[in-house]
């Protein structure tokens, strides 16, 4: 399903967004 494939790119723009952030927690609290 496409869902599935919209949640798989989120979690990796997530992590990609966390390995390139100074400070990745603040992507937590929002």
């Amino acid at each position: 399903m496409l869902i599935r494939y919209l949640i798989a790119a989120l979690f990796a723009l997530f992590a990609y967004l966390q390995l390139n952030d100074p400070d990745p927690w603040a992507w937590v609290a929002l």
